[in-house]
């Protein structure tokens, strides 16, 4: 949220986005390089510290970062490409994402039926219950989450990353 709000809002914010908008490359490879930039940091960070948990934690946390460092990184793309759109879309970015984070996402993604799924989290617990599955790990009402398998899960986030930075690159090319 922090590096994905801040990678453009920041620059908007301190007007050093007009610096940048002066050179001769086309705004959508901006946008992209924006991108490319903030997503070491993130996966890194979010990755990272889900290991560094999970190693802490003994034979249990290793055997979980096993399991579930595949969802963990698969979200933290697919929010990174959201939280970018949302800095380089709205004015006050961070609020916007954190308003979504803690509202649209927790209500959304706890939603009964098919309503959640236009939520990251659920693609994320769903790759996570289908890897933890061998191990009798299932939700708590398998007949209200209805998680979807793996590949569609794992598919869904890397198309909506994609998709996101594809909408970002044409909003930021069209906004002032």
């Amino acid at each position: 949220l922090a590096f994905g709000t801040e990678a453009l809002g920041g620059d908007r914010e301190t007007q050093s986005l007009i610096w940048l908008l002066s050179r001769p490359i086309p705004r959508p490879m901006i946008y992209l390089a924006k991108f490319v930039a903030l997503l070491p940091w993130c996966l890194a960070l979010n990755v990272g510290g889900f290991a560094l948990l999970c190693l802490a934690a003994g034979a249990p946390g290793r055997q979980a970062l096993r399991l579930y460092w595949p969802a963990v990184a698969l979200a933290s793309l697919t929010f990174a490409a959201l939280f970018l759109l949302v800095g380089a879309y709205f004015r006050r970015p961070a609020v916007v994402a954190i308003v979504y984070s803690f509202c649209l996402e927790v209500v959304l993604g706890n939603m009964p039926g098919y309503l959640k799924r236009v939520s990251v989290g659920f693609y994320a617990r769903s790759l996570m219950y289908e890897r933890a599955g061998e191990f009798g790990i299932q939700p708590d009402r398998p007949g209200v989450f209805l998680p979807v398998d793996g590949v569609t899960a794992a598919l869904v986030l890397v198309g909506g990353a994609a998709a996101l930075v594809g909408l970002g690159m044409w909003v930021f090319s069209r906004t002032q």
